[in-house]
Protein backbone atom coordinates (compact mmCIF):
# COMPACT_ATOMS: atom_id res chain seq x y z
CA UNK A 1 0.00 0.00 0.00
CA UNK A 2 1.20 3.36 -1.09
CA UNK A 3 1.87 6.07 1.36
CA UNK A 4 -0.57 9.02 1.04
CA UNK A 5 1.25 11.34 3.17
CA UNK A 6 3.88 11.62 0.94
CA UNK A 7 3.85 14.50 -1.71
CA UNK A 8 4.00 14.17 -5.13
CA UNK A 9 6.66 14.71 -7.49
CA UNK A 10 5.33 18.06 -9.25
CA UNK A 11 5.88 17.05 -12.77
CA UNK A 12 8.33 19.16 -14.81
CA UNK A 13 6.36 20.25 -17.49
CA UNK A 14 4.01 21.82 -14.39
CA UNK A 15 7.39 23.02 -13.67
CA UNK A 16 8.41 24.73 -16.30
CA UNK A 17 4.89 26.28 -16.60
CA UNK A 18 4.94 27.57 -12.70
CA UNK A 19 8.31 29.08 -13.28
CA UNK A 20 7.53 31.03 -16.63
CA UNK A 21 4.26 32.71 -15.01
CA UNK A 22 5.69 33.11 -11.31
CA UNK A 23 9.11 35.13 -12.87
CA UNK A 24 6.47 36.70 -15.74
CA UNK A 25 3.98 38.42 -12.42
CA UNK A 26 7.15 39.76 -11.18
CA UNK A 27 6.97 42.64 -13.94
CA UNK A 28 3.65 44.12 -12.15
CA UNK A 29 6.04 44.54 -9.10
CA UNK A 30 9.08 45.76 -10.79
CA UNK A 31 7.43 48.60 -12.70
CA UNK A 32 5.66 49.61 -8.97
CA UNK A 33 9.41 49.45 -7.74
CA UNK A 34 10.63 51.77 -10.31
CA UNK A 35 7.87 54.49 -9.81
CA UNK A 36 8.76 54.20 -6.02
CA UNK A 37 12.42 54.57 -6.51
CA UNK A 38 13.00 58.15 -6.84
CA UNK A 39 10.89 58.91 -3.36
CA UNK A 40 13.06 55.74 -1.67
CA UNK A 41 16.25 57.61 -2.92
CA UNK A 42 15.23 61.21 -1.53
CA UNK A 43 14.56 59.36 1.87
CA UNK A 44 17.42 57.25 2.06
CA UNK A 45 19.75 60.55 0.73
CA UNK A 46 18.52 62.29 3.33
CA UNK A 47 19.38 59.73 6.15
CA UNK A 48 22.80 59.55 4.81
CA UNK A 49 23.24 63.38 4.70
CA UNK A 50 21.96 63.63 8.04
CA UNK A 51 24.53 60.70 9.82
CA UNK A 52 27.08 61.35 7.80
CA UNK A 53 27.30 65.26 7.86
CA UNK A 54 25.21 66.26 10.59
CA UNK A 55 22.86 68.10 8.98
CA UNK A 56 21.01 67.87 5.32
CA UNK A 57 20.61 71.60 2.77
CA UNK A 58 18.40 73.27 1.62
CA UNK A 59 16.24 74.06 4.67
CA UNK A 60 13.31 71.39 5.70
CA UNK A 61 10.19 73.13 3.63
CA UNK A 62 12.21 73.30 1.00
CA UNK A 63 13.64 69.92 0.94
CA UNK A 64 10.16 68.68 1.30
CA UNK A 65 8.76 70.45 -1.56
CA UNK A 66 12.17 69.36 -3.65
CA UNK A 67 11.73 65.49 -2.40
CA UNK A 68 7.86 65.37 -4.15
CA UNK A 69 8.57 67.35 -6.87
CA UNK A 70 11.52 64.54 -7.67
CA UNK A 71 9.12 61.61 -6.61
CA UNK A 72 6.12 62.96 -8.75
CA UNK A 73 8.59 63.51 -12.07
CA UNK A 74 10.41 60.21 -11.43
CA UNK A 75 8.24 58.20 -10.35
CA UNK A 76 6.84 58.76 -14.32
CA UNK A 77 10.28 58.19 -15.71
CA UNK A 78 10.95 54.88 -13.14
CA UNK A 79 7.67 53.35 -14.66
CA UNK A 80 8.99 53.60 -18.14
CA UNK A 81 12.83 52.85 -17.55
CA UNK A 82 11.65 49.61 -15.24
CA UNK A 83 8.99 48.33 -17.66
CA UNK A 84 11.51 48.08 -20.20
CA UNK A 85 14.69 46.70 -18.07
CA UNK A 86 11.43 44.30 -16.64
CA UNK A 87 10.83 42.77 -19.23
CA UNK A 88 14.46 42.32 -20.75
CA UNK A 89 15.84 40.78 -17.36
CA UNK A 90 12.58 38.25 -17.45
CA UNK A 91 13.18 36.88 -20.36
CA UNK A 92 16.62 36.59 -20.01
CA UNK A 93 16.37 35.09 -16.83
CA UNK A 94 13.63 32.72 -17.58
CA UNK A 95 16.29 31.62 -21.02
CA UNK A 96 19.24 31.01 -18.58
CA UNK A 97 17.55 28.89 -15.97
CA UNK A 98 15.91 27.36 -18.63
CA UNK A 99 19.38 26.40 -20.42
CA UNK A 100 21.09 25.79 -17.56
CA UNK A 101 18.44 23.21 -16.15
CA UNK A 102 16.43 24.89 -13.49
CA UNK A 103 19.10 25.99 -10.78
CA UNK A 104 16.97 28.62 -9.44
CA UNK A 105 13.63 27.88 -8.28
CA UNK A 106 10.68 30.24 -9.19
CA UNK A 107 10.69 32.81 -6.48
CA UNK A 108 14.26 32.97 -6.98
CA UNK A 109 14.38 33.20 -10.61
CA UNK A 110 11.62 35.97 -9.84
CA UNK A 111 13.91 37.62 -7.10
CA UNK A 112 16.93 37.38 -9.26
CA UNK A 113 15.14 39.32 -12.48
CA UNK A 114 13.54 42.04 -10.17
CA UNK A 115 17.40 42.87 -8.99
CA UNK A 116 18.78 42.78 -12.25
CA UNK A 117 15.91 45.12 -13.74
CA UNK A 118 16.87 47.80 -10.97
CA UNK A 119 20.97 46.87 -11.22
CA UNK A 120 21.00 47.61 -15.46
CA UNK A 121 19.81 51.25 -15.35
CA UNK A 122 21.62 52.51 -11.71
CA UNK A 123 24.79 50.61 -12.32
CA UNK A 124 26.36 53.63 -14.95
CA UNK A 125 26.76 55.90 -12.28
CA UNK A 126 29.54 54.10 -10.35
CA UNK A 127 31.49 54.22 -14.19
CA UNK A 128 30.60 57.71 -14.70
CA UNK A 129 32.44 59.20 -11.36
CA UNK A 130 36.23 60.35 -11.44
CA UNK A 131 38.65 58.34 -10.15
CA UNK A 132 39.73 60.52 -7.12
CA UNK A 133 36.15 59.91 -5.53
CA UNK A 134 36.42 58.71 -2.15
CA UNK A 135 35.98 54.95 -0.56
CA UNK A 136 33.43 56.38 1.73
CA UNK A 137 31.75 58.34 -0.76
CA UNK A 138 31.57 55.20 -3.65
CA UNK A 139 30.30 53.01 -1.04
CA UNK A 140 27.16 55.90 -0.33
CA UNK A 141 26.92 56.15 -4.32
CA UNK A 142 26.65 52.64 -4.61
CA UNK A 143 23.97 51.82 -1.66
CA UNK A 144 21.76 55.19 -3.16
CA UNK A 145 22.31 53.26 -6.43
CA UNK A 146 22.28 49.66 -7.54
CA UNK A 147 21.77 48.66 -4.21
CA UNK A 148 18.78 50.16 -3.49
CA UNK A 149 17.63 49.42 -6.73
CA UNK A 150 18.18 46.03 -6.65
CA UNK A 151 16.52 45.91 -3.22
CA UNK A 152 13.31 47.16 -4.63
CA UNK A 153 13.25 45.50 -7.62
CA UNK A 154 13.88 41.94 -6.09
CA UNK A 155 11.10 43.07 -3.54
CA UNK A 156 8.93 43.63 -5.78
CA UNK A 157 8.75 40.88 -8.13
CA UNK A 158 8.86 38.83 -5.31
CA UNK A 159 5.72 40.26 -3.89
CA UNK A 160 3.49 40.08 -6.94
CA UNK A 161 5.11 37.34 -8.89
CA UNK A 162 3.43 35.43 -5.85
CA UNK A 163 -0.16 35.96 -7.22
CA UNK A 164 0.58 33.92 -10.34
CA UNK A 165 1.97 31.02 -8.12
CA UNK A 166 -1.93 29.61 -7.00
CA UNK A 167 -0.92 29.10 -3.56
CA UNK A 168 1.49 26.80 -4.20
CA UNK A 169 4.00 26.90 -2.10
CA UNK A 170 5.94 23.80 -3.15
CA UNK A 171 5.71 24.13 -6.58
CA UNK A 172 7.06 27.42 -6.73
CA UNK A 173 10.07 26.75 -4.38
CA UNK A 174 11.12 23.75 -5.24
CA UNK A 175 12.38 22.99 -8.91
CA UNK A 176 13.21 20.08 -10.57
CA UNK A 177 16.28 17.72 -9.42
CA UNK A 178 19.38 20.29 -11.11
CA UNK A 179 22.24 17.98 -11.91
CA UNK A 180 25.73 19.29 -12.94
CA UNK A 181 26.00 17.58 -16.28
CA UNK A 182 29.20 18.59 -19.28
CA UNK A 183 26.05 20.10 -21.36
CA UNK A 184 24.85 22.11 -18.39
CA UNK A 185 28.87 23.17 -17.62
CA UNK A 186 29.17 24.08 -21.67
CA UNK A 187 25.91 25.82 -21.81
CA UNK A 188 27.26 28.27 -18.62
CA UNK A 189 30.29 28.71 -20.73
CA UNK A 190 28.56 29.53 -23.62
CA UNK A 191 26.64 32.44 -21.44
CA UNK A 192 30.35 33.40 -19.86
CA UNK A 193 31.69 33.78 -23.05
CA UNK A 194 28.77 35.60 -24.54
CA UNK A 195 28.76 38.42 -21.67
CA UNK A 196 32.51 38.13 -22.38
CA UNK A 197 31.81 39.44 -26.37
CA UNK A 198 29.12 41.98 -25.47
CA UNK A 199 31.60 43.62 -23.07
CA UNK A 200 34.62 44.12 -25.49
CA UNK A 201 31.89 45.45 -27.55
CA UNK A 202 29.90 47.37 -25.68
CA UNK A 203 31.49 48.66 -22.67
CA UNK A 204 34.55 46.63 -22.34
CA UNK A 205 36.38 46.23 -18.65
CA UNK A 206 33.75 48.10 -17.12
CA UNK A 207 30.85 46.48 -18.66
CA UNK A 208 32.64 43.16 -17.09
CA UNK A 209 33.11 44.58 -13.87
CA UNK A 210 29.50 45.79 -14.21
CA UNK A 211 28.62 42.08 -14.79
CA UNK A 212 30.17 40.15 -12.19
CA UNK A 213 29.59 43.12 -9.55
CA UNK A 214 25.68 42.32 -10.21
CA UNK A 215 26.13 38.00 -10.02
CA UNK A 216 28.12 38.77 -6.91
CA UNK A 217 25.56 40.76 -5.20
CA UNK A 218 22.93 38.66 -6.86
CA UNK A 219 25.00 35.86 -4.73
CA UNK A 220 24.44 37.43 -1.16
CA UNK A 221 21.26 38.38 -1.93
CA UNK A 222 19.62 34.89 -2.48
CA UNK A 223 22.09 33.35 0.61
CA UNK A 224 20.25 35.69 2.58
CA UNK A 225 16.74 34.63 1.69
CA UNK A 226 17.56 31.16 1.14
CA UNK A 227 18.86 31.69 4.85
CA UNK A 228 15.38 33.23 6.20
CA UNK A 229 13.22 30.67 4.58
CA UNK A 230 14.94 28.31 6.55
CA UNK A 231 14.49 30.45 9.75
CA UNK A 232 10.35 31.10 8.16
CA UNK A 233 9.81 27.79 7.45
CA UNK A 234 6.98 26.50 4.93
CA UNK A 235 4.29 28.69 4.86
Amino acid sequence: MKDSSKPLATPVYIQNEEQASYVAGGLFGIIAAGSFYPFCLCVVATVFSVLFFGSFSPAPSEALMLMGMVSIVGAAFGVIISAFTGMFSIALIIVMNWSLGYPLDAKSAAVSAGSLAGYIPTVWVLFSLDLGVDVEQLIAIGILGPVLAMSLGAFGAARTSGKFANGDYLVTTERPRFQLSILSMMIATAWIAVAFAISNAVGGLRFAVATAGWFFLQAAMLCFIRGYRKLKGPR
